[in-house]
Protein backbone atom coordinates (compact mmCIF):
# COMPACT_ATOMS: atom_id res chain seq x y z
CA UNK A 1 0.00 0.00 0.00
CA UNK A 2 1.45 3.29 -1.02
CA UNK A 3 1.94 6.00 1.52
CA UNK A 4 -0.75 8.55 0.74
CA UNK A 5 -0.53 12.17 1.73
CA UNK A 6 -3.47 13.46 3.70
CA UNK A 7 -3.40 16.61 1.59
CA UNK A 8 -4.40 14.51 -1.44
CA UNK A 9 -7.35 13.04 0.45
CA UNK A 10 -8.44 16.50 1.54
CA UNK A 11 -8.51 17.73 -2.05
CA UNK A 12 -10.64 14.77 -3.08
CA UNK A 13 -13.25 14.86 -0.34
CA UNK A 14 -12.73 18.08 1.57
CA UNK A 15 -15.73 19.41 3.45
CA UNK A 16 -15.35 22.41 5.74
CA UNK A 17 -17.22 22.14 9.00
CA UNK A 18 -17.48 24.10 12.23
CA UNK A 19 -17.98 21.73 15.11
CA UNK A 20 -18.68 21.32 18.80
CA UNK A 21 -17.52 17.92 19.93
CA UNK A 22 -17.44 17.31 23.65
CA UNK A 23 -19.72 14.27 23.45
CA UNK A 24 -23.19 13.52 24.70
CA UNK A 25 -24.43 14.99 27.99
CA UNK A 26 -27.11 13.79 30.36
CA UNK A 27 -28.10 10.18 31.14
CA UNK A 28 -26.23 7.73 28.99
CA UNK A 29 -26.36 3.94 29.41
CA UNK A 30 -24.58 3.17 26.15
CA UNK A 31 -21.72 0.67 26.12
CA UNK A 32 -18.33 2.30 25.58
CA UNK A 33 -15.84 0.43 23.40
CA UNK A 34 -12.21 1.43 22.79
CA UNK A 35 -10.44 0.16 19.65
CA UNK A 36 -6.70 0.83 19.53
CA UNK A 37 -5.26 1.09 16.01
CA UNK A 38 -1.70 0.62 17.27
CA UNK A 39 -2.39 -2.96 18.38
CA UNK A 40 -3.82 -4.28 15.09
CA UNK A 41 -1.56 -6.88 13.48
CA UNK A 42 -3.46 -9.39 11.36
CA UNK A 43 -5.42 -8.38 8.27
CA UNK A 44 -8.04 -9.99 6.04
CA UNK A 45 -7.83 -10.08 2.25
CA UNK A 46 -10.30 -7.86 0.42
CA UNK A 47 -11.07 -10.77 -1.94
CA UNK A 48 -12.72 -12.48 1.03
CA UNK A 49 -15.01 -9.51 1.60
CA UNK A 50 -16.13 -8.20 -1.81
CA UNK A 51 -17.11 -9.82 -5.09
CA UNK A 52 -19.30 -9.60 -8.24
CA UNK A 53 -18.07 -6.24 -9.51
CA UNK A 54 -20.04 -4.28 -12.09
CA UNK A 55 -19.34 -0.82 -13.51
CA UNK A 56 -22.19 1.49 -14.52
CA UNK A 57 -21.13 4.47 -16.68
CA UNK A 58 -23.25 7.55 -16.06
CA UNK A 59 -24.63 9.21 -19.17
CA UNK A 60 -22.19 11.77 -20.55
CA UNK A 61 -24.50 14.72 -21.26
CA UNK A 62 -23.53 18.33 -20.65
CA UNK A 63 -26.55 18.91 -18.38
CA UNK A 64 -25.60 16.08 -16.01
CA UNK A 65 -21.80 16.12 -15.92
CA UNK A 66 -20.60 15.71 -12.35
CA UNK A 67 -17.70 17.77 -11.01
CA UNK A 68 -17.47 16.16 -7.57
CA UNK A 69 -19.67 13.42 -6.18
CA UNK A 70 -20.43 14.53 -2.62
CA UNK A 71 -23.17 12.01 -1.93
CA UNK A 72 -24.59 8.94 -3.64
CA UNK A 73 -27.90 7.33 -2.64
CA UNK A 74 -29.34 4.26 -4.37
CA UNK A 75 -33.11 3.76 -4.33
CA UNK A 76 -35.73 1.81 -6.26
CA UNK A 77 -36.06 4.89 -8.50
CA UNK A 78 -32.34 5.00 -9.32
CA UNK A 79 -29.17 6.80 -8.20
CA UNK A 80 -29.50 10.22 -6.57
CA UNK A 81 -26.22 12.15 -6.71
CA UNK A 82 -25.32 15.36 -4.89
CA UNK A 83 -22.71 17.58 -6.51
CA UNK A 84 -21.80 20.65 -4.42
CA UNK A 85 -19.27 22.01 -6.90
CA UNK A 86 -19.51 25.43 -8.56
CA UNK A 87 -23.26 25.04 -9.25
CA UNK A 88 -24.77 22.79 -6.54
CA UNK A 89 -27.21 20.22 -7.94
CA UNK A 90 -28.92 16.88 -7.30
CA UNK A 91 -29.16 14.49 -10.27
CA UNK A 92 -31.20 11.32 -10.73
CA UNK A 93 -29.84 8.53 -12.94
CA UNK A 94 -31.49 5.23 -13.83
CA UNK A 95 -29.79 2.03 -12.71
CA UNK A 96 -28.29 1.63 -16.19
CA UNK A 97 -26.70 5.08 -15.92
CA UNK A 98 -29.25 6.93 -18.07
CA UNK A 99 -29.83 10.51 -16.92
CA UNK A 100 -33.43 11.04 -15.78
CA UNK A 101 -33.71 14.51 -14.28
CA UNK A 102 -32.25 17.23 -12.07
CA UNK A 103 -33.96 17.82 -8.75
CA UNK A 104 -34.78 21.51 -8.40
CA UNK A 105 -32.32 24.23 -9.36
CA UNK A 106 -30.21 26.97 -7.86
CA UNK A 107 -31.77 30.42 -7.53
CA UNK A 108 -33.79 32.69 -5.27
CA UNK A 109 -37.29 31.94 -6.51
CA UNK A 110 -39.97 29.62 -5.16
CA UNK A 111 -38.76 26.04 -5.03
CA UNK A 112 -35.15 27.05 -5.64
CA UNK A 113 -32.15 26.70 -3.33
CA UNK A 114 -29.11 28.92 -2.90
CA UNK A 115 -26.89 26.11 -1.62
CA UNK A 116 -27.18 22.45 -0.68
CA UNK A 117 -25.96 21.49 2.80
CA UNK A 118 -27.27 17.94 2.46
CA UNK A 119 -29.96 15.87 0.80
CA UNK A 120 -31.94 12.75 1.69
CA UNK A 121 -34.42 10.49 -0.10
CA UNK A 122 -37.30 8.52 1.40
CA UNK A 123 -37.36 4.72 1.32
CA UNK A 124 -39.46 4.57 -1.85
CA UNK A 125 -37.17 6.97 -3.64
CA UNK A 126 -40.00 9.25 -4.74
CA UNK A 127 -39.53 12.18 -2.33
CA UNK A 128 -36.29 14.15 -2.03
CA UNK A 129 -35.49 16.63 0.73
CA UNK A 130 -32.78 19.25 0.15
CA UNK A 131 -31.37 21.07 3.17
CA UNK A 132 -30.53 24.72 2.51
CA UNK A 133 -29.68 26.48 5.79
CA UNK A 134 -32.82 26.53 7.93
CA UNK A 135 -35.02 25.59 4.98
CA UNK A 136 -35.89 22.11 3.71
CA UNK A 137 -37.19 21.95 0.15
CA UNK A 138 -39.14 18.86 -0.95
CA UNK A 139 -39.37 17.52 -4.51
CA UNK A 140 -40.81 14.45 -6.22
CA UNK A 141 -38.73 12.03 -8.31
CA UNK A 142 -39.55 14.01 -11.48
CA UNK A 143 -37.83 17.05 -10.00
CA UNK A 144 -41.05 18.92 -9.34
CA UNK A 145 -41.14 21.17 -6.30
CA UNK A 146 -43.58 20.12 -3.56
CA UNK A 147 -43.14 22.37 -0.52
CA UNK A 148 -40.74 24.23 1.75
CA UNK A 149 -40.41 23.72 5.51
CA UNK A 150 -38.64 26.42 7.53
CA UNK A 151 -37.05 25.46 10.85
CA UNK A 152 -36.84 27.93 13.70
CA UNK A 153 -33.50 26.74 15.09
CA UNK A 154 -31.15 29.65 15.65
CA UNK A 155 -28.07 27.98 14.22
CA UNK A 156 -29.57 25.59 11.70
CA UNK A 157 -28.55 22.07 10.73
CA UNK A 158 -25.88 20.56 8.50
CA UNK A 159 -27.19 17.02 7.96
CA UNK A 160 -30.58 15.54 7.17
CA UNK A 161 -31.62 11.88 6.96
CA UNK A 162 -35.05 10.36 6.35
CA UNK A 163 -36.17 7.68 8.84
CA UNK A 164 -39.43 5.82 9.39
CA UNK A 165 -40.16 8.15 12.35
CA UNK A 166 -39.40 11.41 10.59
CA UNK A 167 -36.19 13.27 9.79
CA UNK A 168 -32.95 13.00 11.72
CA UNK A 169 -30.97 16.24 11.73
CA UNK A 170 -27.32 16.79 12.60
CA UNK A 171 -25.53 20.00 13.56
CA UNK A 172 -21.90 21.12 13.70
CA UNK A 173 -22.48 24.79 14.51
CA UNK A 174 -20.43 26.36 17.27
CA UNK A 175 -22.36 27.33 20.37
CA UNK A 176 -25.23 25.01 19.54
CA UNK A 177 -26.58 22.65 22.20
CA UNK A 178 -27.70 19.73 20.05
CA UNK A 179 -25.78 17.27 17.93
CA UNK A 180 -28.67 15.09 16.71
CA UNK A 181 -32.42 15.69 16.76
CA UNK A 182 -35.34 13.69 15.40
CA UNK A 183 -38.21 15.72 13.92
CA UNK A 184 -41.58 14.17 13.14
CA UNK A 185 -42.73 14.08 9.52
CA UNK A 186 -44.51 17.43 9.89
CA UNK A 187 -41.51 19.04 11.63
CA UNK A 188 -43.71 20.00 14.56
CA UNK A 189 -42.07 18.03 17.35
CA UNK A 190 -38.46 17.10 17.86
CA UNK A 191 -36.55 14.84 20.19
CA UNK A 192 -32.86 15.25 20.93
CA UNK A 193 -30.88 12.05 20.62
CA UNK A 194 -27.71 13.62 21.96
CA UNK A 195 -26.41 16.93 23.28
CA UNK A 196 -23.05 18.63 23.32
CA UNK A 197 -21.72 21.47 25.39
CA UNK A 198 -21.50 24.78 23.51
CA UNK A 199 -17.71 25.05 23.42
CA UNK A 200 -16.37 26.69 20.28
CA UNK A 201 -14.23 24.46 18.08
CA UNK A 202 -13.26 25.55 14.58
CA UNK A 203 -11.87 23.00 12.22
CA UNK A 204 -12.28 21.02 9.03
CA UNK A 205 -12.73 17.36 8.23
CA UNK A 206 -12.58 15.28 5.08
CA UNK A 207 -15.14 12.77 6.34
CA UNK A 208 -18.32 12.52 4.31
CA UNK A 209 -21.59 10.79 5.17
CA UNK A 210 -21.08 11.11 8.92
CA UNK A 211 -24.74 10.18 9.51
CA UNK A 212 -25.84 6.78 8.13
CA UNK A 213 -28.49 4.11 8.66
CA UNK A 214 -29.45 0.57 7.77
CA UNK A 215 -32.24 -1.75 8.94
CA UNK A 216 -30.71 -2.23 12.40
CA UNK A 217 -28.63 0.83 13.25
CA UNK A 218 -28.14 4.53 12.83
CA UNK A 219 -24.52 5.63 13.08
CA UNK A 220 -22.96 9.03 13.58
CA UNK A 221 -19.22 9.66 13.57
CA UNK A 222 -17.79 12.60 15.52
CA UNK A 223 -14.64 13.37 13.49
CA UNK A 224 -13.00 15.57 16.12
CA UNK A 225 -13.39 13.15 19.00
CA UNK A 226 -12.88 10.00 16.84
CA UNK A 227 -16.02 8.37 18.22
CA UNK A 228 -18.81 6.39 16.55
CA UNK A 229 -22.25 6.71 18.15
CA UNK A 230 -24.42 3.72 17.26
CA UNK A 231 -28.20 3.98 17.76
CA UNK A 232 -31.00 1.44 17.53
CA UNK A 233 -32.72 2.24 14.21
CA UNK A 234 -36.17 1.58 15.69
CA UNK A 235 -36.05 3.07 19.19
CA UNK A 236 -33.29 5.62 18.48
CA UNK A 237 -31.64 4.67 21.80
CA UNK A 238 -27.85 4.94 21.95
CA UNK A 239 -26.42 1.41 21.95
CA UNK A 240 -22.66 1.98 21.79
CA UNK A 241 -19.88 4.52 21.68
CA UNK A 242 -17.00 3.08 19.68
CA UNK A 243 -13.88 5.16 20.31
CA UNK A 244 -10.85 4.95 18.01
CA UNK A 245 -7.53 5.35 19.76
CA UNK A 246 -3.85 5.42 18.86
CA UNK A 247 -0.76 7.26 19.95
CA UNK A 248 -1.60 10.07 17.50
CA UNK A 249 -5.37 9.89 17.02
CA UNK A 250 -7.44 12.94 16.08
CA UNK A 251 -8.67 14.76 19.19
CA UNK A 252 -10.37 18.03 20.03
CA UNK A 253 -7.01 19.34 21.24
CA UNK A 254 -5.46 18.61 17.83
CA UNK A 255 -8.27 20.51 16.15
CA UNK A 256 -7.82 23.47 18.48
CA UNK A 257 -4.10 23.55 17.65
CA UNK A 258 -4.85 23.41 13.93
CA UNK A 259 -3.21 20.00 13.48
CA UNK A 260 -6.15 18.45 11.65
CA UNK A 261 -4.36 18.86 8.27
CA UNK A 262 -1.24 17.11 9.56
CA UNK A 263 -0.79 13.78 7.76
CA UNK A 264 0.87 12.34 10.87
CA UNK A 265 -2.41 12.63 12.79
CA UNK A 266 -4.39 9.36 12.67
CA UNK A 267 -8.00 9.81 11.61
CA UNK A 268 -10.94 8.22 9.84
CA UNK A 269 -11.61 9.61 6.36
CA UNK A 270 -14.49 7.45 5.06
CA UNK A 271 -16.88 4.84 6.39
CA UNK A 272 -19.98 2.86 5.45
CA UNK A 273 -22.47 1.13 7.75
CA UNK A 274 -23.33 -2.35 6.41
CA UNK A 275 -25.21 -4.96 8.46
CA UNK A 276 -23.21 -5.32 11.71
CA UNK A 277 -20.05 -3.74 10.29
CA UNK A 278 -18.46 -0.35 9.79
CA UNK A 279 -16.19 -0.43 6.73
CA UNK A 280 -13.67 2.37 7.21
CA UNK A 281 -10.80 4.14 5.48
CA UNK A 282 -8.39 5.25 8.21
CA UNK A 283 -5.19 7.24 7.95
CA UNK A 284 -2.84 5.54 10.42
CA UNK A 285 0.89 6.25 10.71
CA UNK A 286 0.84 7.97 7.31
CA UNK A 287 -0.87 5.09 5.49
CA UNK A 288 -4.46 5.15 4.24
CA UNK A 289 -5.89 1.66 4.59
CA UNK A 290 -9.29 -0.06 4.84
CA UNK A 291 -10.50 -1.43 8.17
CA UNK A 292 -13.52 -3.43 9.24
CA UNK A 293 -15.19 -2.79 12.60
CA UNK A 294 -17.49 -5.51 13.95
CA UNK A 295 -20.19 -3.69 15.94
CA UNK A 296 -21.48 -6.81 17.66
CA UNK A 297 -18.11 -8.28 18.65
CA UNK A 298 -16.37 -4.94 19.35
CA UNK A 299 -13.43 -5.83 17.13
CA UNK A 300 -11.45 -4.10 14.39
CA UNK A 301 -9.24 -5.62 11.71
CA UNK A 302 -7.26 -4.26 8.80
CA UNK A 303 -8.24 -5.21 5.25
CA UNK A 304 -5.29 -6.04 2.98
CA UNK A 305 -6.07 -4.12 -0.21
CA UNK A 306 -4.40 -2.98 -3.42
CA UNK A 307 -7.43 -0.87 -4.28
CA UNK A 308 -8.68 1.88 -1.99
CA UNK A 309 -12.43 1.61 -1.46
CA UNK A 310 -14.39 4.79 -0.83
CA UNK A 311 -17.87 3.44 -0.17
CA UNK A 312 -20.84 5.68 -0.81
CA UNK A 313 -23.95 3.66 0.02
CA UNK A 314 -25.54 0.23 0.46
CA UNK A 315 -28.88 -0.90 -0.98
CA UNK A 316 -30.56 -4.30 -1.38
CA UNK A 317 -27.41 -6.27 -0.63
CA UNK A 318 -25.04 -4.27 -2.83
CA UNK A 319 -22.32 -1.74 -2.04
CA UNK A 320 -21.84 1.22 -4.36
CA UNK A 321 -18.76 3.33 -4.96
CA UNK A 322 -18.37 6.42 -7.11
CA UNK A 323 -15.39 6.18 -9.46
CA UNK A 324 -14.08 9.27 -11.24
CA UNK A 325 -13.02 8.95 -14.90
CA UNK A 326 -9.43 9.64 -13.86
CA UNK A 327 -9.54 6.80 -11.32
CA UNK A 328 -11.14 4.49 -13.86
CA UNK A 329 -8.40 5.17 -16.38
CA UNK A 330 -5.77 4.70 -13.69
CA UNK A 331 -7.36 1.42 -12.56
CA UNK A 332 -7.07 0.01 -16.07
CA UNK A 333 -3.52 1.27 -16.46
CA UNK A 334 -2.03 -0.07 -13.21
CA UNK A 335 0.68 -2.65 -13.74
CA UNK A 336 1.35 -5.29 -11.10
CA UNK A 337 3.82 -8.14 -11.25
CA UNK A 338 1.10 -10.27 -9.68
CA UNK A 339 -2.44 -8.95 -10.08
CA UNK A 340 -4.53 -9.36 -6.88
CA UNK A 341 -7.77 -11.32 -7.23
CA UNK A 342 -10.12 -8.39 -6.56
CA UNK A 343 -8.26 -6.07 -8.94
CA UNK A 344 -8.35 -8.73 -11.65
CA UNK A 345 -12.14 -9.07 -11.22
CA UNK A 346 -12.54 -5.29 -11.38
CA UNK A 347 -10.56 -5.09 -14.59
CA UNK A 348 -12.60 -7.85 -16.22
CA UNK A 349 -15.81 -6.05 -15.24
CA UNK A 350 -14.47 -2.76 -16.65
CA UNK A 351 -13.35 -4.36 -19.92
CA UNK A 352 -16.81 -5.88 -20.29
CA UNK A 353 -18.07 -2.34 -20.95
CA UNK A 354 -16.24 -2.49 -24.26
CA UNK A 355 -15.20 1.14 -24.31
CA UNK A 356 -12.18 3.40 -24.25
CA UNK A 357 -11.73 5.21 -20.97
CA UNK A 358 -11.29 8.97 -21.13
CA UNK A 359 -10.89 11.64 -18.48
CA UNK A 360 -13.73 13.44 -20.29
CA UNK A 361 -16.19 10.70 -19.29
CA UNK A 362 -18.78 11.24 -16.61
CA UNK A 363 -18.44 9.34 -13.33
CA UNK A 364 -18.83 5.58 -13.06
CA UNK A 365 -20.72 3.70 -10.35
CA UNK A 366 -19.04 0.49 -9.17
CA UNK A 367 -21.43 -2.07 -7.71
CA UNK A 368 -20.21 -5.03 -5.68
CA UNK A 369 -21.50 -7.65 -3.31
CA UNK A 370 -20.11 -8.26 0.16
CA UNK A 371 -19.64 -11.64 1.76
Amino acid sequence: MKKILFVFCSICIYVSLVSCTNGFNGKDDATSVILNLDTIKAGVSQSRLFDSFRFIPLENKRECLITEMDKLTDTDEGFYILDRASVPAVFLFDHDGTFKTQIGKIGHGKGEYTYIDDMTVNDRGDTIAILNGNKILFYDNHGRFLETVELDDKYGWDLIMHTSDGYLMGSYHRGYDGILALYDHKFVEKRYLGHITPDIIKGATSVRNLLQKNGKYISYFDPFASVFYVFDATTKDTLKKIMLQSSKIMTEEAVMKGDFMDESIDQLLEYLLVDDFLYCLILHQGYLEPYEIDIQRNKIRRVDSYVTYKFECEHDGYLYQAVSPYTMKSLMGKDFAEVPASLSKMRRAARALGRDFSEKDNYYIMRMTYK
